[in-house]
């Protein structure tokens, strides 16, 4: 059974990748769906396109397939070549993988960009009471605001980058950034993680469970966890609310292996880069030794699910489009279901964390 799944899951990985390194310009089709070439073409720098190019990292570092690598070199020449844009939270999310492939590989074309980008993070980007990173992005400053995806998008590259420059307050920087975020967006009751938070207007906004947002929260947990390799107070309060985190996904999970776009209103509509996320980080927490034989039990079902809403052209099915945060639940619910470069890429980060527990 084992290699069966094993044949299945590489299939998919494959279909995966082949989707969504195609550059899309004039799909007449995806345009009836309102759907622009910028919300899947790899070929941007932002934050859609580091998720991509960080899961075809971590398959790379599994499988060890050349053409992956190939594929990274040849993304990253390209941004080289074209200039890359003006600098915010969510465009920090391309330098984990260049830092990653600089540390694991060697490769030191990029190390001025690294120093270049944790500086900003670390001089120049706009913070809020209590020295929190504010969530800018290209369209607003969102002045005061925590948002749950920031430790992702920005936290990771700032932890690599403190390893890789050999600068420890950087390090520092990202485990306070993670106990800030926590004391302001996780929900007491049950451990999980709401949208956002202002400072300005001192709440929580709608307080909603949104399923991707704890996906971001989760990956960035797991994966912070794995490159702190120091036992401190902070790695344990973190690995603590990760543990906690985890355990209450288990519980509002469906039968069928996915979880809804708001995770505790099981009637909301079920949606697949959330249960991505969370796949991810069960079945990763589990292989690190932080989570238990049930939060594996629950990222397997995960995988299942996922793999039952991959096409055989790669496209992943019940991916909801960009979410703001809301003032209400219902602004959740409102939101489409698009196909989406970002719903690829955490599929394949969950299914590549699938695969490396099989060649365990």
């Amino acid at each position: 059974m084992s290699q069966l799944l094993k044949e299945s899951i590489l299939s998919k990985l494959d279909t995966l990748f082949n989707e969504v390194i195609v550059v899309r310009t004039n799909d007449a089709e995806l345009k009836k769906q309102k759907v622009i070439a910028s919300d899947l073409s790899i070929e941007n720098w932002d934050w859609s396109q580091g998720v991509g190019i960080y899961g075809i990292w971590r398959l790379y570092k599994i499988t060890h397939e050349p053409r992956y690598l190939a594929y990274l070199n040849g993304w990253f020449a390209r941004r080289q070549a074209e200039g890359l844009p003006e600098k915010n939270i969510n465009r920090m999310a391309p330098m984990l993988t260049a830092t990653c492939m600089a540390e694991e590989l060697g490769e030191t074309r990029w190390l001025a960009e690294i120093a270049e980008y944790a500086d900003w993070i670390d001089k120049r980007l706009l913070r809020t009471q209590e020295n929190g990173f504010t969530h800018c992005t290209s369209d607003h400053l969102n002045e005061e605001q925590l948002w749950v995806d920031t430790l992702f998008m920005s936290g990771l590259f700032h932890a690599k980058a403190s390893q890789l420059l050999g600068q420890p307050q950087y390090m520092d920087d990202v485990a306070y950034q993670f106990l800030l975020h926590i004391k302001y967006l996780v929900d007491r009751r049950s451990g999980l993680w709401m949208h956002g938070w202002s400072f300005i207007e001192r709440n929580n906004y709608a307080a909603a469970l949104w399923g991707r947002g704890n996906g971001w929260a989760a990956v960035g947990s797991v994966d912070f966890l794995e490159m702190a390799t120091k036992e401190t107070a902070n790695t344990r309060f973190i690995r603590e609310a990760f543990v906690r985190q985890m355990q209450a996904a288990v519980h509002y999970q469906h039968n069928n292996g996915m979880w809804s776009t708001l995770i505790d209103h099981p009637e909301s509509y079920e949606e697949a880069s959330g249960t991505a996320g969370l796949t991810y980080a069960l079945l990763k927490g589990a292989r690190l030794g932080l989570l238990d034989d049930r939060c594996r039990d629950a990222g397997w079902a995960g995988v299942q699910a996922l793999i039952a809403r991959i096409s055989e052209q790669g496209e992943v099915a019940d991916v909801s489009a960009g979410t703001s945060v809301g003032r209400d639940l219902q602004h959740y619910l409102n939101i489409r279901v698009r196909q989406r470069a970002y719903g690829q890429s955490l599929a394949m980060l969950a299914l590549g964390e699938a695969l490396a527990h099989l060649n365990s």
